[in-house]
């Protein structure tokens, strides 16, 4: 046979495979030292990823500097700090003291808010918060986490997703129907829970969400028998009110030129705001004549209502108050259904509704008020800047937070601003 053939097919095939298999083990070597570099390399101390300002007690969903054997083992090149994680909570990022207001979720929160400084987000974030990871921030519980909740907390960590499933990452989260906001009007209460139902999808229609009426609507409705009204009782308007006090005071002979119905509609509106009674306000005012017809005219006011199972929106707060006072099993029910209590506007709140808070919120003291100390807008219905004022003395160990940062205004007109309301003091 021919050289050249014999060299072509019999050893240059196994040389061929000899240099292959020499350079694969070689490839093979060289990974082999790298990797075990690698392993035996020195990982960065989580500690040095904490903010300069280390909290105390945080979640294992967030703490992956602090609680990070998990993420390594996903991807141990990505560190995260409790901000990170925090901060962007929903894709919403929050400055420091926004960040303070949301995380502080046990005991009474006094968050002293202007105008523009992003009060609603903060009530959003706060609630969403809340279901979502309970008292997580504040928490040194670590739960056992499955394969799942490790993937479920690196996708929302890494911006993949913004649902992050309740009751994984969180200690103590609080089911929506155990929270309750109270805002001062329908817009605003339409804008809360159009937001919170954004993130928290269906969730969000058990949270007890709207107006002081529209709360105690619902109260009322499921217990008026206790004050000895039908749950399909009437809610005066304001035609309705007039067309009654007209009536009372045409039957007993009262001239409207010496009592004019607008007066007295506003006097026994202030009246129910201070939750004083018919027969108190007769007492007080037994020397004055024109007091003593407008007491008179309370009374039947008052009777005329009940006898036509009837009440006007200040007999709402008066009659929820009075409800949950003289029930006790019915007081009890709501302050611990209500583990969380919220209100907005707090600047705004009259003695009823102050009341009201602070009788709904009895359960665990988890209240969170939100308000303006410089501003009120309905100090002409009753309502008192005192409550905001003395929420720290009525409340012992709460806790007060200012959001002094504004998105709105320029900083020329907030100067201007702050030129003003210190006249206030």
């Amino acid at each position: 046979m021919d050289p050249k053939k014999i060299i072509k097919k019999y050893i240059m095939p196994g040389v061929f495979m000899r240099v292959g298999a020499v350079v694969f083990s070689l490839l093979l070597a060289v990974t082999l030292v790298m990797g075990i570099t690698a392993l035996n390399a020195e990982v960065p101390d989580p500690v040095d990823f904490y903010p300069s300002e280390t909290p105390t007690g945080v979640p294992a969903y967030i703490d992956v500097v602090g609680v990070s054997d998990w993420l390594y083992q996903y991807d141990e090149a990505v560190y995260y700090s409790v901000e990170d994680a925090y901060g962007y909570l929903y894709t919403v990022r929050l400055n420091d003291r926004q960040f303070e207001a949301v995380t502080t979720v046990n005991g009474p929160v006094l968050i002293l808010a202007g105008a523009g400084s992003g009060k609603t987000t903060v009530l959003v974030n706060r609630i969403l918060n809340l279901v979502k990871f309970g008292n997580g921030y504040n928490s040194d519980y670590i739960p056992n986490y499955s394969d799942d909740d490790f993937k479920a907390g690196l996708d929302y960590l890494n911006g993949v997703t913004d649902f992050v499933p309740n009751g994984i990452f969180g200690d103590r989260e609080v089911k929506p129907w155990q929270i309750l906001a109270i805002t001062f009007t329908n817009k605003a209460a339409g804008e809360l829970k159009e937001r919170i139902a954004a993130k928290l999808g269906d969730d969000a229609l058990d949270i007890w969400a709207g107006t002081f009426h529209s709360v105690c609507g619902k109260i009322l409705r499921r217990n008026a028998d206790f004050l000895g009204y039908t749950s399909n009782f009437t809610v005066y308007d304001t035609d309705d009110q007039r067309r009654l006090i007209k009536l009372i005071m045409k039957e007993n002979n009262i001239d409207e030129k010496f009592l004019p119905y607008k007066y007295a509609l506003s006097a026994i509106s202030n009246a129910k705001d201070s939750l004083i009674t018919p027969e108190e306000f007769a007492a007080t005012n037994a020397n004055d004549f024109r007091l003593r017809q407008l007491a008179q005219v309370y009374k039947l006011y008052q009777d005329n209502l009940k006898k036509a199972n009837a009440m006007d929106f200040d007999d709402m707060i008066v009659n929820t108050v009075r409800l949950l006072r003289d029930n006790d099993d019915i007081r009890e029910y709501y302050a611990n259904k209500f583990r969380y209590v919220c209100v907005d506007e707090y600047q705004d709140t009259n003695y009823a509704q102050y009341v009201l808070v602070g009788l709904l919120a009895s359960g665990r003291n988890n209240l969170c008020v939100v308000g303006d100390d410089d501003q009120s807008i309905y100090r002409f219905r009753g309502a008192t800047i005192e409550n905001i004022l003395s929420f720290e003395h009525r409340y012992a160990e709460s806790s007060i937070i200012r959001l002094e940062q504004n998105y709105r205004s320029t900083q020329t007109i907030l100067d201007v601003a702050n030129e003003v309301i210190s006249n206030n003091r």
